[in-house]
C-alpha cells in the first residue's frame, strides 16, 4: 500500500475501470463464474439482431432483466466508486475511463469521465439521435410488447451501448487515447484489460512511460507481466484503504 501510495502522490493519474468495481453494488461480471454470459447468450444482443428484429431484441432484453434478479440502472455507488470521487477531488485524478455502462461514476459524482461503451441508463434513437430514459423505454416495451418508438421519427429506440458487433465512439477512443498518453500512471481497477479495443489503453500508457497499478481480484494478463504493481482483492476494501493512506 506504500508503495501505491507514491505512485498515487506523482499525480495525474488515470483511472482504468471495468466490471469488478461494480460488483460491490449488486451488478454481476460479464465474463466471471457467475456473469451474464454464462447464464445468456451473447448473439441475442448484437447490433445485427437489433436491426434486424428489434422486437426480438427487446424481448430477449425484458427476459434477461427479469431473469437476472437485478435491476442495474437502480444500483448505488460503491466505496470504490467513491473513492475514486476523492481522489479527483484531491487533484490526484484526472479522468476515469470506463468499459462500464452502469453510469456509477457520475452517481458518485466523478467528472471527467470517458464513458467507451456507451451509457445504459438512457436509450436512443438510432435515426434523428434523440435520447429517453431507459426506465421509460424498458416499461413502454413491457407494456406494449413492442419495441419502444422515438416520438419524433417514430423509428425502434436502442440502449445508448455498444452493442456486440458495433465500432466503439470515435471521439470516446480519441479522448482515451489522449488521457492515457500524457498521463503519470494508470490506476486499473476491476478489469481483466483483455477485451479489444478497450485493453489497448493500459498498454498505450506502459508504452508512453506510465507506471500501471493495478487493483483486482484475481490476476489478470496485466500481473507480474506488464503492471508495476499488483494489488489482489476487493477494490470496495482496497481502495478506500489507499485513499485514508493518502490522507495521512
Amino acid at each position: 500500500m506504500e508503495r501505491a501510495s507514491s505512485i498515487i502522490r506523482e499525480g495525474y493519474v488515470v483511472a482504468f475501470t471495468g466490471a469488478g468495481i461494480s460488483t460491490a453494488s449488486g451488478i454481476p461480471d460479464y465474463r466471471g463464474p457467475n456473469g451474464l454470459w454464462k447464464r445468456f447468450d451473447p448473439r441475442d444482443f448484437t447490433i445485427d439482431v437489433f436491426l434486424s428484429d428489434p422486437k426480438r431484441y427487446w424481448a430477449r432484453r425484458l427476459e434477461r432483466k427479469k431473469n437476472a434478479g437485478f435491476d442495474p440502472l437502480k444500483a448505488s455507488p460503491n466505496p470504490a466508486h467513491t473513492a475514486l470521487t476523492d481522489l479527483q477531488q484531491m487533484g490526484l485524478l484526472r479522468e476515469i475511463i470506463t468499459q462500464n455502462t452502469d453510469g456509477l461514476h457520475q452517481k458518485a459524482k466523478s467528472t471527467r469521465v470517458v464513458e467507451l461503451h456507451g451509457n445504459a441508463n438512457q436509450c436512443v434513437c438510432i435515426d434523428c439521435g434523440r435520447k429517453y430514459p431507459t426506465l421509460w423505454a424498458e416499461e413502454i416495451a413491457e407494456k406494449i410488447g413492442d419495441p419502444p418508438l422515438c416520438s419524433e421519427c417514430n423509428r425502434p429506440l436502442k440502449p445508448d451501448v455498444v452493442l456486440f458487433g458495433e465500432q466503439l465512439n470515435s471521439l470516446s477512443m480519441e479522448l482515451a487515447s489522449q488521457a492515457v498518453t500524457n498521463c503519470r500512471s494508470v490506476l486499473v481497477v476491476g478489469t481483466t484489460a483483455s477485451v479489444y479495443p478497450a485493453s489497448i489503453f493500459p498498454r498505450i500508457a506502459k508504452r508512453s512511460g506510465a507506471k500501471l497499478l493495478e487493483i483486482n481480484q484475481e490476476p489478470t494478463e496485466l500481473t507480474d507481466k506488464i503492471a508495476d504493481l499488483s494489488i489482489l482483492g476487493d477494490c470496495s476494501e482496497i481502495l478506500p484503504e489507499l485513499l485514508s493512506g493518502l490522507r495521512e
